[in-house]
C-alpha cells in the first residue's frame, strides 16, 4: 500500500431499509489494531486540516453528507470525494498530510483509527501552507 488506499464498499438494498457495508477485516491491513473511533462534523465549505500522524492509521468514510479529502503522496495532490452514496473508505497511512471540506450545509465524517490520538506524535498546519487550491 502506498500512502492510502481506497476502498469501495456497496449498498444491500432492503424495503426495511438498506444496509451499507464499508469494508471488513481483510481490507485493513495485516497490522490494524483498534484505537478509537470518532466522528467529526464539518459545515459546508469548511476545511478541516492539515493533519499529520507519526504513528496513526486514519480510516475514513462519511456518513452524512459529502467530503472531499485531500492528501499528499510523494509531494503530489491526490483528491478524493467520499460520501454515503459512493460508499468510499479511504485509508490513511501514517507520516501523510491530509485534509477535507464539507461540500454539503452538513457532512460528518467517522475516523476509525488503530491508535489513541496522542498530540506529541501528531502535527498540524494551517490551511494555506500548503498550496492546494480548494475551490
Amino acid at each position: 500500500m502506498n500512502s492510502f488506499k481506497l476502498l469501495k464498499g456497496n449498498k444491500i438494498a432492503n424495503k426495511k431499509g438498506s444496509l451499507f457495508k464499508y469494508f471488513n477485516k481483510n481490507s485493513l491491513p495485516k497490522n490494524w489494531k483498534f484505537g478509537e473511533i470518532y466522528i467529526s462534523e464539518i459545515s459546508k465549505n469548511m476545511i478541516k486540516g492539515w493533519h499529520w500522524h507519526k504513528y496513526q492509521t486514519s480510516t475514513l468514510l462519511a456518513i452524512s453528507g459529502n467530503i472531499k479529502v485531500v492528501l499528499i503522496e510523494k509531494g503530489k495532490f491526490k483528491k478524493f470525494t467520499i460520501s454515503k452514496t459512493n460508499l468510499k473508505t479511504i485509508i490513511i497511512k501514517p507520516r501523510t498530510w491530509y485534509a477535507f471540506q464539507g461540500l454539503e450545509k452538513k457532512s460528518n465524517i467517522l475516523n476509525l483509527s488503530d491508535k489513541v490520538h496522542t498530540p506529541g506524535f501528531s502535527k498540524k498546519k494551517a490551511i494555506d501552507y500548503f498550496s492546494y487550491n480548494w475551490k
